[in-house]
């Protein structure tokens, strides 16, 4: 089994944690930009608006759930198989890792 350098390990999460963050604010603009549209679109009628943008959040709820399903999906096959995500080693790619104990 390797050794794991701690340091890369810290520093890789410190990179790992502001891509994160910049990949959740460029979505909490584009989310916020969107309802700018909807609401711009239909500012003459709140009836509309109330309608039109409760067909649009579903629909976007809709997507999200469907992407977390997805994921979780993956990451269940990716668990079972022990595949390593992101491993840049050609011969890491298909090294065994043990999936943690099942709970009853």
């Amino acid at each position: 089994m390797p050794r794991i350098d701690g340091s890369k390990v810290v520093l890789y999460f410190i990179v790992l944690y502001i891509e994160v963050i910049v990949v959740t604010k460029l979505w909490a603009c584009l989310i916020q930009a969107l309802g700018s549209v909807v609401t711009n679109f239909y500012a003459d009628s709140a009836p509309m608006l109330l309608s039109n943008g409760m067909v649009i959040s579903m629909g976007l709820s809709g997507g999200l759930l469907y992407a977390s399903n997805w994921i979780g999906t993956k990451f269940d096959e990716f668990m079972e198989s022990g595949y390593i995500v992101g491993s840049e080693d050609e011969a890491d790619l298909g090294e065994h890792v043990d999936p943690p104990p099942k709970s009853t």
